[in-house]
């Protein structure tokens, strides 16, 4: 559960970038606010599709390979964002929204309780919740300080790097568990 954890920290450094820096940058950019509200409400569209889709997926695939998926995505959608110059690559960015957030929200309670067992699920769900805050509490003063100072598009770049620590993270868990079994 602790390598998983610690998977799923740097994982969640896409998060900011993905939604409030994203506004920013597409402010920046030049998109006007009812703009920047129809690329953050694409999330919510991205949802209502994926959910289900992921439930009916998860169910013949499983959650490792759902979870997979969301630690790959996560670094391509930011790295679309580092360079994107137009509200154009910012709604191919948002597409991934479908694997970064409905994929997990819908298998990791699954993936959690097989890591630790039915007795101790509860726990382990609210460590997963808490990770992802305390990275959200990490992630975005780090993330506004790369903004300021290195510009938006590094910021960018080397958040999409720190998400991808996350999949290798998660790759090597999966990897050795397979050996192991």
């Amino acid at each position: 559960l602790l390598r998983f954890l610690v998977a799923v920290f740097f994982f969640s450094f896409g998060g900011p970038a993905a939604f409030t820096f994203l506004a920013l940058y597409a402010k920046q950019l030049g998109m006007d606010q009812a703009s920047v509200g129809r690329l953050l409400g694409m999330c919510g569209v991205m949802a209502v599709v994926a959910l289900p889709l992921m439930g009916s997926l998860a169910d013949r695939v499983g959650p490792k390979w759902i979870l997979t998926l969301a630690f790959i995505a996560m670094p391509v959608r930011v790295l679309i964002q580092s360079v994107t110059v137009s509200g154009v690559g910012l709604y191919l960015a948002q597409c991934f929204h479908f694997f970064t957030w409905a994929g997990p929200e819908v298998v990791v309670y699954v993936y959690v309780t097989r890591l630790v067992g039915e007795q101790d699920k509860g726990v382990a769900i609210s460590a997963y919740l808490t990770t992802r805050t305390i990275a959200g509490i990490v992630a975005n003063p780090l993330i506004g300080f790369l903004a300021e100072h290195a510009g938006f598009r590094p910021m960018f770049g080397i958040v999409a790097c720190i998400s991808a620590v996350g999949l290798a993270l998660f790759w090597s868990l999966e990897h050795g568990r397979g050996e192991r079994q």
